[in-house]
């Protein structure tokens, strides 16, 4: 300010641009190295739990299905294990009747003969307005020894109606069903996607710590000079 109170105008040539002397002597020890430390352990820590459950998963999770499909699956699914081909023609559509009937004894000894398969996917069919809830299909699968055993149902159900079976086969394969496959692999990709946005977030944050520890402070000299008191001797 000047000696009227105002503020004073002053030129870029006498600004004094300084390190804050306390902040240098956090750099030059072990601040900024302790919170950037902590940043990267935290980063790693997140890419070794995440990164080898994303690419060392070998088992399939099971799939959680919606009430009303279940009321028909679970109930078709053990009677067909049991043979019982009254309680399976119940949830049978109409159009389907003679195929389940021509496939039932076979494809029900293979059921028998397997361990208790378990839903494994549920996929509702895909539509341009998102996915159609009247028409979907459960996969139940399970592993017996190298292979693999599945029963694929597909559903449907008539506006204001309930669930009817509008398909269903057993399979006996080497490899797991390619759907349940996909499946996998799409989880993997949103694991290893969001472990992506955990690392950008923890650099950025990192970034920000090491601004602001490493922050200037821009000061301006003192405009007013220095009063000294000068002794003066009068002679008369």
């Amino acid at each position: 300010m000047d000696r009227d109170g105002g503020l004073a105008v002053i030129g870029l040539d006498q600004l004094v641009i300084l390190h804050d002397s306390l902040d240098s002597d956090k750099a030059a020890g072990t601040g900024d190295i302790s919170e950037m430390t902590r940043i990267f352990l935290a980063l790693a820590f997140a890419a070794s739990f995440f990164g080898p459950a994303s690419c060392g998963r070998h088992t399939f999770e099971q799939a959680s299905l919606p009430s009303d499909v279940a009321k028909v699956t679970t109930p078709f699914m053990a009677a067909l294990r049991q043979g019982d081909r009254s309680t399976v023609d119940r949830y049978i559509s109409g159009n389907f009747a003679d195929d389940s009937a021509l496939q039932f004894d076979r494809m029900s000894q293979q059921i028998s003969a397997s361990p208790v398969l378990v839903p494994r996917v549920f996929s509702p069919e895909t539509q341009l307005l998102g996915p159609n809830m009247n028409e979907v299909r459960v996969i139940y699968a399970a592993q017996v020894k190298e292979e693999w055993v599945s029963t694929e149902i597909k559903l449907f159900k008539p506006k204001g109606g309930t669930y009817k079976v509008g398909y269903w086969t057993v399979k006996k394969e080497s490899k797991p069903p390619a759907l349940l496959v996909h499946i996998r692999e799409m989880q993997r990709f949103v694991n290893w996607l969001l472990i992506a946005i955990a690392s950008i977030a923890l650099f950025g944050l990192g970034l920000i710590i090491w601004a602001v520890k490493r922050r200037i402070d821009i000061i301006t000299p003192d405009l007013e000079p220095e009063s000294r008191p000068i002794a003066t001797t009068v002679r008369d």
